[in-house]
């Protein structure tokens, strides 16, 4: 099974997100991308990648003995990734969460699970396309996107592909207090 750790974005935040989205999403330029479902919206914080049940396991006691507070979070602006094709919120880095970022990768890393080595850039994926241009036409649009909200939790999620795309199943919720 494929998986990742993230934060789910809490309800009040995603309907402060879709209320602003609604406009783009009917777009000429809005609908000619791929919209991600708010169901599925969080903050990677790692990705393990494919993994046994045995090392899920494994991975979910390493995860459990994490401790770190509730985290605030705010989605201020977009961004465009061109290589991945993707429109995200960007979220305001803070201290908090990169500190829950780095013990969430020192688990994985301790349960064998390699981890990226590029920088962790916190956003939420609102968009895929394959064609950069739409992407970039949309985040010019975009003159304020702003959520602000406490992290109380984050999730051990698997990724099950389907004819749609990807959908995340909660595996494992791992509180913040």
């Amino acid at each position: 099974m494929r998986i990742f750790v993230g934060i789910p974005l809490p309800q009040v935040a995603c309907e402060s997100l879709k209320s602003v989205l609604h406009t783009f999403q009917s777009s000429q330029a809005g609908s000619a991308v791929r919209w991600s479902e708010p169901e599925g919206w969080h903050v990677t914080l790692a990705f393990p990648g494919q993994v046994h049940e045995e090392q899920l396991v494994v991975l979910r006691e390493s995860l459990q003995r994490i401790a770190c507070g509730p985290i605030p979070l705010t989605v201020e602006g977009v961004e465009v990734y061109a290589r991945a094709g993707v429109l995200a919120a960007k979220i305001v880095p803070t201290e908090p969460l990169f500190l829950l970022q780095q013990r969430v990768a020192a688990a994985a890393e301790m349960c064998g699970f390699p981890i990226e080595n590029r920088p962790f850039r916190p956003h939420v994926t609102l968009a895929r396309s394959r064609f950069e241009g739409r992407l970039r036409a949309l985040a010019e649009d975009f003159e304020t996107i702003q959520a602000r909200f406490v992290a109380g939790r984050f999730c051990l999620y698997e990724s099950v592909r389907d004819s749609t795309g990807s959908r995340y199943v909660v595996k494992s919720e791992f509180l913040l207090q």
